[in-house]
């Protein structure tokens, strides 16, 4: 074999050497394409529901009646479950709180009462009552008209006796019979209006009476 053929096969061995190369640093560089395409693939976000689950909201309804206000406002709250809420009374000039009711029972007269670790809706009530002593000397005070509330047989009107209210507000009154009696009638300004278990006067304009009839009730074991 003579150096012309030697030269010519190491050049082309040379030739197969790099295309060897270029080959392997190629499949490199794919490789690392590869990779960083896989790298850059968004993660997914973890999405954990707590214990707690959704809040439960419940509803206080506070009213009131005659000349006061109840802070926070009158009417339906929401709560959050587990959480307090406190309801201050504030009587007008000349009123106090003269009974509480919470759910229906009555509690005794406080100037605030709160709910705890409220888990149910509940309802509170309060009565601001005009007091006795306190009357109208001017002309610039607004009037006050005397309901007198009276009662024949076993049981109770509450409030019960005179009591002054001032022109334009309400005043409620229940009737409560003894044990094996029940109320017969009632009588409102002269007028019969059957045996109710409570009325409530509004927007009083003038001067009233109201009266309660209780009578025992037959065959009532009254041990």
């Amino acid at each position: 074999m003579n150096a012309k053929h030697k030269f010519g096969i190491f050049i082309v061995s040379i030739g197969l050497l790099a295309l060897a190369l270029f080959t392997d640093w190629d499949k490199g560089k794919d490789t690392g394409t590869t990779t960083t395409t896989v790298s850059t693939v968004p993660t997914t976000t973890l999405v954990r529901t707590t214990e707690s689950g959704p809040v439960t909201y419940n509803t206080i309804t506070a009213t009131f009646e005659g000349g006061g206000t109840v802070i926070p406002p009158a009417g339906k709250i929401t709560v959050a479950e587990g959480q307090d809420q406190k309801f201050r009374f504030v009587p007008d000039e000349c009123y106090e709180i003269t009974e509480m009711r919470v759910d229906g029972v009555s509690v005794d007269v406080t100037h605030s009462h709160t709910f705890g670790n409220v888990s149910e809706d509940h309802v509170i009530h309060a009565v601001f009552t005009l007091k006795k002593e306190c009357h109208a000397t001017t002309e610039s005070q607004p009037a006050n008209y005397r309901i007198s509330a009276t009662s024949q047989g076993d049981g109770s009107v509450i409030p019960s006796g005179d009591v002054l209210l001032l022109k334009g507000h309400a005043q409620k009154f229940t009737f409560e019979p003894a044990k094996c009696h029940a109320v017969a009638n009632v009588i409102i300004n002269g007028v019969s209006v059957g045996a109710i278990q409570n009325f409530t006067f509004e927007n009083i304009q003038a001067a009233s009476s109201i009266h309660a009839v209780f009578t025992p009730i037959t065959d009532c074991d009254a041990d």
